[in-house]
Order: C-alpha cells, then sequence, then structure tokens
C-alpha cells in the first residue's frame, strides 16, 4: 500500500499539490464567510453542561424564556445612595408604623361598631350612642393613619430626588422603546428604595446600584435573532445616555457599563479570537525556527507548515457542516489550531527526516555523495522513487500508526454525554486525521519536489552541525544519540529508579485535584464584562447566584416554606424570595458564604438540597456548583467506556505494528504514569498556586473538568504519538540483527532527535496558548506542554530505554497463534526464530 502511494505522489507530486491548495482555498473560504454566516457566528459558549442531569433540566426552565424576558443592565459607580438608604430604612419604618396604626384604628372602628350595633339591639341606647362615637372616633384615626402613609409613600427621598428627576423623563423613554415591557431603577420613583425589589439594584454600602430593562428580544423560535439584537442595541444605546444626565444632576463623574448575556458571549468569543491569533503568532514563528534548525534551511523548513494549512482550514470547513448538525463549541476552534499546527509539523518532521536519510543512503549506495550527481546518471525520478518508497514504507507507516492511535484516544471524549466533550471530540478527530491524510500525500510531494534543496548543506557552521541528524553520518558510535542511548543500555536501574522517581514526586499533587467547571472566572482577568460581574457582585440584581432552585408549579407556598429551612443551613448566606419565572414554573436563588460558587461548601449545599426536597412539587437545583457536580458525574459515568476505547485499541495498534503484546502492555502503564504526572504538576501550579502568576493568572480552586478529559483524550493520543516513533524505530531494528541491547542503543539513536525536536515544537505551541488571557486556554496550555515536554524528556530518553533494556527479548513476546492470526503465511517464519515457548530468540 505505502509502496502505490509512494509511486502515485512520485509520478503526480504537482497534481497532489494542486489538489491541496485547491483545497485550502475553498476550506478556508467557506469557514471565513460560511454559506453566509461565517464559522465564529454560529458558534456557541455555553457553560460545561451535562446535557441529562438535572441541572440542565432546571437551567433550561430558566433559559428557554429569557428571550421573552431578556435583561440588559446598566452597573453604575459613583452614585451615593447611603443617605439615601437609611432614609429609605427609616422611611419604611415609619410607612410600616403608620400602616399598622390604620389597620389597628380600623378594626377598634370595626370592633365599636358591632358592640354598638348589639347594644342597639338589646335597648341599650347610651351605650350604643357612646360606642358609635368612639367608633367613628377610630374611623378618622384609621383615615389619618392611612393619609400619612399615602403622604410617605409618596414623598421625595431627600438627596436623590435631583437624579430621580433627572432619569424620570429617559427612563419613560426606554419604557416607550419596542419590546421594552419593564424598566426597573432604585430612583424611579424615588421611593423605590424602601420597596424589596428595587433594593436588589443597589449594594449594601449604597455606593453602587443597577438599572434593569426586560425587553422581548425573541424570534418566531423563541430564541434571540437579529431583530431581537436589534432591539438590544437600541436599549444600550438609551442606557449609554444616562451617564450625562446622571452626571449633570450630581455635578461630579461617575461609571456606567452594561452587561446581558449575549454581550458576555460575544466578548468570550472576541477572546478565544484574539487569543487564537496570539498563540498562532508566537508558535509558528517558533516553531519555524525550531524546523529551521532541523533541516537547515527556511524552505525546508516550511514545508511541514503547508500540512497545517491543509488540516486546520479543512477541520474548520468540517466544523462549520457540523454547526447545522447540532450546536458546536467555540473553544473546539482552538483545540483544531493547537493540534493541526502541532500533529502536522510533528509528521511533517517524521517524514522530511526520513526521506533526507533515504536519500543519503541512496547516494552512498551508488558510490556518489551528492544527490545530484547521482540523479544525472540515473534519472531524476528513478532515483528518488526508491527513497519515497522506503521513506513511505518506514515512515508514512509510523505516522499512518501514530495518527490512527491520536484519533482512537480523541474517539474516546465522544462517549460522554456532554456536549462541550462531543465537540471538542468532533475537532479532534476531524483535524487528526486531516493531518495524517496531508502528512502522507501534500508533505511526501513537497520534498520529492525539493529533494535537491533537502540535500545541500548549510552554509552556516550552526545549522549545519544542528541539522545534520545521526542517521547521516558515517561512524553513528560518535553521535551524542548513540552515547546517550549505551549509557543509558549499561546502567538501566539507575535510569529507571530517577526517572521514576522523579515522575512519582510529580504524581503526588495529583491526589488531592480538585475538578471544576468555573464561569466568570474563565474570562479574562481584564475582560470587561468579568470586571463588571466582580465589581458589582455585590448588588443582588446583578450578581450571579451560586444555586438556583426550580419548582415546576405557580404557587409560591412550597419554596417559601423550604426556603425558611434552608436559610438557617451551616454554608448558606442568604435565600432570596421565591418568583414566577415562565409559566407553570417558580424559583429561587441560594447564596453560599464565601466568593467561589464551586467551592466544595456549595457542592456540599447542592447535594444536601438534592437529599431534601419536599413532596409537594418537582425541584430543580441548578447553578454553578451544581452543574460541576453533575458534570463531574457525567465524566465518572462515561469514563469506564473511554478508557475501555483508548486502551483497547492502544493494545491492538501496537500489536499491529511491533508483533509484541509485551510492548503495549508497558506502552500503557508508562503513558498512564507520565499524564498523571503531567496532571500533578498542573495541579501543584493552578490549584495550589506556586507559580500562577507567573502565567498571568490566578489561583484557582481546582482544575477544569473538561481540561482534564482532554488531557486524559489527546495527551494520551500525543504520548503514543512519540511512543510510536521510538518503537517503530527498535523494530526495524529489531527485526534486522535480532539483537535488543542494540536494538535499544540504534532506535534511540534514529528517532532521538526527531522526537526531541517535536516535542520541542509541539511544546512551543502549547506555550503560546498558555500565553492567551482565557484561563482555560492557560491550562490547557499547559498541562498539555507539561505532558509533551515529560514524556519527550524523561520518560522517552530514560524510562522505556531502561525498561526495554531490562526486559531484553521478552519485549518482542508474542503468541504463536496470534502472531499466525494477524500475519498469516507469514507467521511461520517469524515462528522460527522463537523457542518453544514462544520466547524470541536474539
Amino acid at each position: 500500500m505505502y509502496a502505490r502511494l509512494a509511486r502515485l505522489i512520485a509520478y503526480h507530486p504537482r497534481s497532489i499539490l494542486a489538489g491541496w491548495g485547491l483545497v485550502i482555498v475553498v476550506c478556508a473560504t467557506i469557514a471565513l464567510w460560511g454559506f453566509g454566516t461565517p464559522l465564529f457566528d454560529r458558534l456557541h459558549s455555553d457553560l460545561p453542561q451535562s446535557q441529562v442531569s438535572e441541572s440542565y433540566r432546571g437551567n433550561k426552565i430558566l433559559m428557554d424564556n429569557a428571550a421573552q424576558a431578556y435583561t440588559v443592565i446598566a452597573a453604575i459607580d459613583g452614585v451615593d445612595l447611603r443617605q439615601a438608604r437609611r432614609e429609605g430604612a427609616q422611611r419604611e419604618k415609619e410607612l410600616s408604623a403608620a400602616r399598622e396604626e390604620a389597620h389597628a384604628a380600623g378594626e377598634r372602628a370595626r370592633a365599636f361598631g358591632q358592640e354598638a350595633a348589639a347594644a342597639a339591639r338589646a335597648g341599650q341606647m347610651a351605650r350604643a350612642q357612646t360606642l358609635t362615637s368612639q367608633a367613628e372616633e377610630a374611623r378618622r384615626n384609621a383615615e389619618d393613619a392611612a393619609a400619612r402613609a399615602r403622604d410617605l409613600s409618596h414623598e421625595p427621598l431627600p438627596g436623590i430626588d435631583a437624579l430621580a428627576k433627572a432619569l424620570d423623563g429617559p427612563l419613560a423613554g426606554i419604557e416607550s422603546l419596542e419590546g421594552v415591557t419593564a424598566v426597573a431603577s432604585p430612583v424611579r420613583p424615588s421611593i423605590a428604595l424602601i420597596d424589596e425589589r428595587a433594593r436588589d439594584l443597589v449594594n449594601p454600602n449604597g455606593d453602587k446600584m443597577a438599572i434593569a430593562v426586560t425587553l422581548d428580544a425573541a424570534g418566531a423560535d423563541g430564541a434571540l435573532d437579529a431583530a431581537g439584537r436589534a432591539r438590544i442595541a437600541r436599549v444600550e444605546t438609551h442606557l449609554r445616555d444616562l451617564q450625562q444626565a446622571i452626571e449633570d444632576a450630581l455635578s461630579h463623574p461617575i461609571t456606567l457599563r452594561l452587561t446581558h448575556a449575549d454581550l458576555i458571549e460575544k466578548t468570550s468569543l472576541k477572546q478565544l479570537k484574539d487569543d487564537l491569533v496570539t498563540a498562532e503568532s508566537v508558535g509558528i514563528p517558533l516553531s519555524v525556527v525550531i524546523m529551521i534548525f532541523v533541516f537547515g534551511g527556511v524552505a525546508a523548513a516550511l514545508m511541514p507548515i503547508g500540512g497545517a494549512l491543509v488540516a486546520i482550514s479543512t477541520a474548520l470547513a468540517v466544523m462549520l457542516g457540523m454547526t447545522y448538525v447540532a450546536d458546536q463549541q467555540s473553544f473546539a476552534v482552538n483545540v483544531i489550531s493547537v493540534l493541526g499546527l502541532g500533529l502536522s509539523i510533528d509528521y511533517g518532521l517524521l517524514i522530511i527526516s526520513r526521506f533526507r536519510e533515504e536519500l543519503a543512503r541512496a547516494s552512498r549506495a551508488n558510490g556518489r555523495e551528492i544527490a545530484s550527481d547521482v540523479q544525472a546518471r540515473l534519472g531524476e525520478r528513478a532515483f528518488l522513487l526508491q527513497p519515497l518508497e522506503a521513506t513511505m514504507a518506514s515512515a508514512g507507516r509510523t505516522v499512518a500508526f501514530s495518527a490512527i492511535t491520536v484519533a482512537v484516544s480523541i474517539l474516546g471524549m465522544l462517549v460522554f454525554t456532554p456536549d462541550l466533550l462531543r465537540s471538542l471530540g468532533v475537532a479532534g478527530l476531524s483535524v487528526v486525521l486531516l493531518a495524517m491524510c496531508s502528512a502522507l500525500t501534500g508533505v511526501p510531494a513537497i520534498a520529492f519536489l525539493a529533494a535537491r534543496h533537502l540535500m545541500k548543506v548549510p552554509r552556516n557552521p550552526l545549522v549545519r552541525l544542528a541539522s545534520k541528524p545521526a542517521t547521516l553520518r558515517r561512524d553513528l558510535t560518535r553521535t551524542g544519540w548513540y552515547r546517550a542511548g549505551r549509557l543509558v543500555n549499561t546502567h538501566p536501574w539507575f535510569f529507571l529508579a530517577v526517572s521514576a522517581l522523579i515522575l512519582g514526586m510529580c504524581v503526588i499533587p495529583a491526589t488531592h485535584l480538585q475538578l471544576r467547571n468555573s464561569m466568570i472566572e474563565l474570562l479574562a482577568a481584564d475582560n470587561p464584562q468579568r470586571l463588571v460581574l466582580e465589581d458589582f457582585s455585590d448588588v443582588p440584581a446583578v450578581s450571579v447566584p451560586a444555586i438556583n432552585v426550580v419548582a415546576d408549579t405557580e404557587d409560591t407556598g412550597p419554596l417559601s416554606r423550604w426556603a425558611e429551612t434552608i436559610a438557617n443551613w451551616d454554608g448558606v448566606e442568604g435565600v432570596t424570595s421565591p418568583r414566577i419565572v415562565a409559566d407553570g414554573y417558580t424559583a429561587m436563588s441560594i447564596e453560599v458564604e464565601g466568593e467561589d460558587r464551586g467551592s466544595p461548601q456549595a457542592t456540599s449545599i447542592v447535594e444536601r438540597l438534592r437529599e431534601n426536597k419536599p413532596s409537594e412539587a418537582t425541584f430543580y437545583v441548578t447553578g454553578q456548583a451544581a452543574q460541576q457536580r453533575d458534570f463531574v458525574d457525567a465524566l465518572e459515568e462515561g469514563l469506564p467506556l473511554s478508557l475501555g476505547i483508548i486502551v483497547g485499541a492502544t493494545l491492538v495498534l501496537l500489536f499491529l505494528m511491533t508483533r509484541s503484546l509485551v510492548v503495549p502492555i508497558k506502552a500503557l502503564l508508562i503513558n498512564s504514569l507520565s499524564l498523571l504526572a503531567a496532571l500533578g504538576v498542573s495541579t501543584w501550579v493552578f490549584q495550589d498556586g506556586h507559580g500562577v502568576g507567573l502565567l498571568g493568572a490566578d489561583k484557582l480552586g481546582g482544575l477544569e473538568s473538561y481540561v482534564v478529559v482532554m488531557m486524559v483524550c489527546i495527551g494520551f493520543g500525543l504520548s503514543m504519538d512519540y511512543e510510536v516513533f521510538l518503537l517503530a524505530r527498535m523494530r526495524e531494528v529489531y527485526d534486522a540483527t535480532g539483537d535488543n541491547d542494540r536494538a535499544v542503543v540504534l532506535g534511540l539513536t534514529h528517532s532521538g532527535r526527531i522526537i526531541t525536536s517535536a516535542a520541542g515544537i509541539l511544546v512551543c505551541v502549547f506555550v503560546a496558548f498558555s500565553m492567551s488571557k482565557m484561563v482555560v486556554l492557560k491550562q490547557v496550555g499547559f498541562v498539555m506542554a507539561t505532558a509533551v515536554a515529560l514524556d519527550a524528556t524523561i520518560v522517552r530518553l530514560a524510562l522505556v530505554p531502561s525498561l526495554m533494556t531490562l526486559f531484553g527479548a521478552w519485549n518482542w513476546w508474542a503468541p504463536r497463534w496470534l502472531l499466525a492470526l494477524v500475519e498469516g503465511k507469514g507467521a511461520r517464519t517469524a515462528a522460527q526464530s522463537r523457542d518453544e515457548t514462544g520466547r524470541p530468540v536474539a
């Protein structure tokens, strides 16, 4: 198969490149402009949720009518309402006293009237007249008290009357806008400060306030549409105009900022785009610099970038098509970018390096050191075909196995129920397979056409030294990689102990790892919307409650009675009054102590709520802590099947490549240890807070749960990527010599430079993503960079070679019947080199 593919490439290289060029142009055009709607305009930036959970159903009830009752908030800082709040509190006491007096006087009047009527019927006329007079006096007292209550309720509060008058006209104008159903303000009318609902618009200190506008922004399908966004934009314009009116009334500057759900999503998507540009503008140049030293020139270094363009542009077009099938997450674009860039460069590096090696071998075999002389004698295509066939049969086969292994690992993400993980899985799977296709066709075609250039010796001595692989040198024993391999091979127990100790120490922090699903904490620290939500977190109408409870009844009684009990629980800071949120549903919010809405304490309250639900109605507990708990439960439910797919497929693939059962099992155990070590380092940094400030982030309560899933699936695949690179070379040498020690040393000599270079490039790409402003991208970049760095150094250069040395020929053991099943007739030849136990005979 690989020989036929090599011949196809050799005879049609320009056609292949022209076809891929057309694919890049078409797919990039589709992704950027779409079928009238660009890709980014069709993506969503939803919170991580399990779509089959209680929290999702509760949140859906709250969100289903969100477009019909859409809220835009103007958050205002610099308005001093402290005196007004004190006066409002005093006014409320006076008003309450007047109302109570009116009620009591009315009751007395009614009682006197009843007694007067009874006395009259009994013929006690004098007593009846006295009681009638008392009833009249009580009635006058009730009317006077009611009049005082009316006066108090309409009398402006001193200090904000000017502000109330200044806002009266503008707010009335907002109320008249199309679609607006309500405008809530703590100073319109000024007496609103004594109303409980209006008090939710002011913080306890009285130095921040909010104005909330509710409007109908729903389209025909009930969701937010273009017409709804136009209505929102008009409300935004009018709310911004309030700043000047407030400043004129107060005679000092104030700060007015807007926030609403669609604006938060827009800023999030914009940040993802900006971070993507930043990461690629850093990662690609660094990768090119490394490849210049690896290949010895700019032109050769740029060859794998062509494969990356193919993989990324095509995967983005595929993702656009997927948006018409199901909602896709914006974060998936970043996954496509980082995987497409990293894997395409890795595979391109392997193909081109092996092609250079085969070119040099072909030149020496024909008695010439300079390839151009041989090409002139044999003909260029005839000379290049054999090296290309050898490259595809070795490096091409390795790329195919590696890509399929990575793809299978990512396939494990598709078995989880949360849509976010499935979206990331589809994105990752598509870009890996496309990177493989471009690496097996486009990159060899470029290398075939640029063969003369690949054989040139770089002029720069430093570049020439760095770019000359060990395999192009006549005496391998004088190379650094050979000496390193011999050192590990000579002292395997020492390197095994040191590498295991280092990885074990890295694993320790992972023992107290906390999984979380953050909300506003995921936005960049300087994101305007995050700043608004954080600065106004003490304004009830603006803050995001930790827990929401939804009941399928319009009777607020069950929630009210339950709220009285919940308010006395440890860790509960407050419970709001129940409110009708949709036809047939009521809801209330619960605030927990502390600022972390996803803390273990908040999660424990969620669990307690679910265990103690009243029986009067069906209750749904939702909010950040509940969604986090349900998401982690969904991960735990899907993890066995996901790991089963990854482990089973990896064992099969590695067996097919190595014809061994021992090597795949060791690879699984070693890669698992490597991933746990990377997870431990990331926990130590992000959760424990050691050096997290250097990454431009704050200490968090844990790692994002879906980042850990990506670490397990994608990280495992990338670890196997380098495992395949190394084992393929060792197997080649072992098949040729039957000497395990020689296979270990020469395998490391041949692949060490490739693995280190590929890992260095991939680490640069991931480090560039860790420079993003969004915390989730920082975590992904750091976790994956750490995993690759540990895997390509301690694991591949010390742990694996030492274990391969210690296992000796047993590395390549497999039952005869299994070999016969896989190899067919060829198994008889392979079996001849094994003793009666199936143990390979070196």
